[in-house]
């Protein structure tokens, strides 16, 4: 029996082998059951990627793909003794926490909370290799692990890593290897979409929802002095975060800046008319300007958007204006999986009537049932279903903001993203965005009322209105209203 000596240092391994790696590995699963699966390890530059798990459930014999999102890798030096030697050994081990993200295939739950898997070090020339040797328990039952990293970071527990696998076999697939033969286990028949043989960041394409794209349209009023200063910081982090959550997500993202000259009715509604998108596509549009409401008018609860500078007078403002919610039709009638419609403008009586055609009838809404970055942006992009929209007051209150961080709404709005991206263990996509829209209403609200504003004689009111429908077929035209 070996008896293992060993260092708790744990460093965040940066790998220096360029390119993505694919393996194929035989292993002995975690649990009280003991069962053998075949795992395809996908592994990017850094050590991040996800897993694809094929085995069966024990209890009926149900074939299970299980998709794992790969966290970090790090490193552990091993010092051991063997049992039929006094010669001290030491070894450099690497070793990735995997995490279930759901059933591609079956029903069954995965028999453990994660999945350490571990790799020999070979140098800087060529990939980690998997680890065929014992594994390490460290002393403990289920090959515990505890250490403080990044727990200080993002500021919850040490995390315990639990259920390593014993691998019985594994080999690094070549580009050749990846063809229809081999990979049948792990995907299913529908998620291909390239010819075989493929590449490895063909795979990823096909893990990532078949290469979705984000369009971003931030439709900001940047020359008017008095708000310009806050409005580029409601576009800035909206991009920012969305963004990034492209990036991580290695999703296509397209970004849409309606500002300066083009600040204008008809510029936006050609670029609301002319998008084009495909059914697992997200749309994020944010408005950041002045916004009103008519008089008299109660089929449109959310704001006009007030698309020009300076003073105008009544017709210029039924002209050059559009409804939110207008927009939010259109956009919502382009069939995305995922649709988000934000306007930080007030929501104010103008003083004039709408005096134009009777509006088109909001459709019904429909709500629909349905820590770890990489999984939590997958959870809110790739996941998430729905048409919101949302404007960051009621009718007839005005929107505030400072120069620290911009306009209430969307600061708060980003900032609570952030931290359930970053902190969050559990996130439903189904109910994240309505929740995150309800804690941005208390926080905007509670930023407002601090703030002194003439329209109630005292502090601000700033109530976030937002509603969440059923996406909608393809609609081609868009009608002002």
């Amino acid at each position: 029996m070996r008896i293992f000596i060993f260092l708790f240092a744990f460093l965040f391994f940066l790998n220096v082998v360029q390119g993505q790696s694919v393996f194929e590995i035989e292993c002995n699963l975690p649990g009280k059951i003991h069962q053998t699966g075949k795992a395809l390890i996908f592994r990017d530059k850094y050590g991040g990627g996800f897993v694809r798990l094929s085995w069966k459930d024990p209890l009926t014999n149900e074939a299970i793909i299980t998709d794992l999102d790969v966290l970090w890798e790090y490193e552990q030096q091993l010092i051991y003794t063997d049992s039929n030697s006094s010669e001290l050994k030491k070894d450099t081990l690497l070793f990735t926490r995997a995490i279930p993200y759901k059933n591609i295939k079956g029903k069954a739950a995965f028999p453990a909370n994660d999945l350490i898997i571990w790799f020999k070090q070979n140098g800087n020339e060529k990939p980690p290799q998997p680890y065929l040797g014992r594994i390490p328990d460290f002393g403990k039952p289920d090959y515990y692990i505890e250490y403080n990293y990044p727990a200080f970071r993002w500021q919850e527990n040490p995390f315990v890593f639990s259920d390593s696998v014993g691998i019985l076999s594994g080999r690094l697939l070549l580009p050749k290897d990846l063809n229809r033969d081999l990979l049948a286990p792990y995907f299913l028949p529908g998620e291909f979409s390239y010819p075989f043989p493929m590449i490895p960041e063909q795979l990823l394409t096909i893990r990532n929802k078949n290469n979705a794209t984000l369009y971003c349209i931030t439709v900001t009023d940047d020359l008017d002095e008095k708000i310009s200063k806050t409005t580029v910081m409601d576009r800035d982090n909206i991009q920012r975060f969305f963004g990034y959550g492209a990036n991580v997500l290695n999703m296509k993202v397209r970004y849409v800046a309606i500002q300066g000259k083009d600040f204008n009715f008809n510029k936006v509604n050609s670029v609301v008319r002319n998008l084009k998108v495909k059914a697992n596509d997200v749309i994020v549009f944010a408005y950041s300007g002045h916004g009103f409401s008519y008089s008299k008018d109660p089929a449109f609860q959310y704001p006009q958007l007030a698309l020009w500078h300076g003073n105008k007078n009544a017709a210029f403002f039924r002209s050059n204006s559009i409804n939110l919610e207008t927009i939010f039709n259109s956009l919502r009638g382009k069939g995305a999986r995922l649709t988000l419609v934000l306007g930080d403008c007030c929501n104010t009586d103008a003083g004039i009537t709408r005096k134009l055609e009777e509006p088109e009838p909001p459709p019904p809404a429909m709500m629909r049932t349905e820590v770890l970055i990489r999984r939590n942006y997958m959870r809110l992009l790739m996941e998430a279903e729905g048409a919101y929209i949302a404007c960051a007051a009621k009718k007839g209150e005005p929107a505030a903001g400072d120069t620290l961080e911009g306009g209430f709404f969307t600061s708060n709005f980003t900032r609570i993203l952030q931290n359930r991206v970053r902190g969050e263990s559990q996130i439903n996509p189904q109910n994240v965005w309505s929740q995150v829209l309800e804690n941005t209403r208390t926080s905007a609200l509670n930023n407002a009322s601090r703030l002194y504003c003439r329209e109630f004689n005292g502090p601000c009111r700033q109530n976030l209105v937002f509603k969440k429908v059923a996406v909608k077929k393809p609609k081609n035209s868009v009608k002002r209203k």
